[in-house]
């Protein structure tokens, strides 16, 4: 509803009467509003704060044998995976797919690794993100399966590794 601030000439006892029912009605609706605003506003944090306690710890086992998985195709020189980084029909029908916390594309050898977090209520971002550790023992798993780190860098849910054969 909206306040009514006019009064006129024209104004009648029945108008008057009838305008100080809106604009009363009005102010309760708006003050009912900010109410259910203010307690929406508090479940959403306490609704966010639970989420974020169950953000697993990175690497996660699902990550690991992802890793694994492209340390071999990257030695054997095997070819996996779309542009983008998705099994092709020809990887899953040799039953070979990765877990969807990575994808690989051996084209260009790039690794995306994704935290697969929720997004916020009302909003566009993810509820969480891999901070910098995570990045490290991603580059260290990465390094430790003879795989080099041409470049790297961070995204929306994830980061990205470019790699190559690090052996010798």
């Amino acid at each position: 509803m909206t306040l009514i601030y006019s009064a006129s000439e024209y104004d009648t006892d029945e108008i008057v009467e009838l305008r100080a029912r809106i604009n009363t009605d009005s102010s309760a609706f708006e003050e009912l509003r900010r109410a259910h605003r203010h307690e929406e506003r508090q479940l959403l944090a306490q609704y966010n704060a639970l989420l974020a306690a169950e953000r697993p710890a990175y690497p996660t086992a699902a990550h690991l044998r992802a890793f694994d998985q492209i340390a071999t195709i990257v030695h054997n020189d095997e070819r996996y995976g779309t542009h983008s980084g998705r099994p092709t029909k020809e990887d899953k029908s040799a039953g070979i797919e990765l877990p969807p916390e990575v994808h690989f594309s051996s084209h260009v050898g790039r690794v995306n690794v994704y935290a697969l977090a929720p997004y916020k209520p009302e909003s566009v971002s993810r509820l969480w993100g891999f901070d910098e550790d995570d990045i490290v023992t991603f580059r260290n798993e990465l390094t430790k399966r003879s795989l080099r780190i041409v470049n790297d860098w961070v995204h929306e849910d994830g980061v990205a590794f470019i790699v190559v054969d690090g052996r010798v």
